[in-house]
């Protein structure tokens, strides 16, 4: 099958769970390393997520180098998936998170990851509805 059409139904997924937790979902029209932009009812700020999909359950959430640096610095947030339903695991958090918890191996595939049982405890508070309730919180601080 045709990746591009796995990892775009991936953002469906991904966006389809952020419009039933009460967030508004939108598109970039050009595509520059953010899936997807999640607001509030309010509208008044908003927040890219890039979207990444393992079809296998996997031991850690990648990402490439040039996509850390690109990120760095930025309010971005991670949607992570991987495995296949009904095993599926979901991880949303922020690029910073990520960032404190990654490894860099120079491995020749370019990628940092964060390795999931290494990182257990921390990733639980960005698991499933819990990853959703942080990015609730944040709109709510920042009135």
């Amino acid at each position: 099958m045709d990746k591009s059409l796995i990892g775009k139904a991936k953002e469906l997924e991904v966006a389809s769970m952020l419009v039933d937790a009460g967030f508004y979902v939108f598109w970039p029209f050009v595509d520059k390393g953010y899936d997807l932009i999640v607001t509030n009812e309010e509208g008044r700020k908003f927040v890219p997520i890039q979207v990444k999909y393992r079809g296998e359950e996997n031991t850690a959430l990648a990402l490439y180098k040039s996509d850390a640096v690109k990120f760095h610095g930025k309010e971005v947030f991670l949607a992570f998936l991987t495995g296949k339903q009904p095993n599926q695991k979901v991880w949303l958090l922020p690029f910073d998170k990520w960032e404190e918890m990654r490894v860099d191996r120079n491995r020749g595939d370019n990628l940092l990851y964060v390795t999931i049982s290494k990182n257990e405890e921390r990733l639980k508070a960005f698991e499933g509805d819990n990853g959703l309730s942080f990015l609730r919180a944040m709109f709510e601080e920042k009135k």
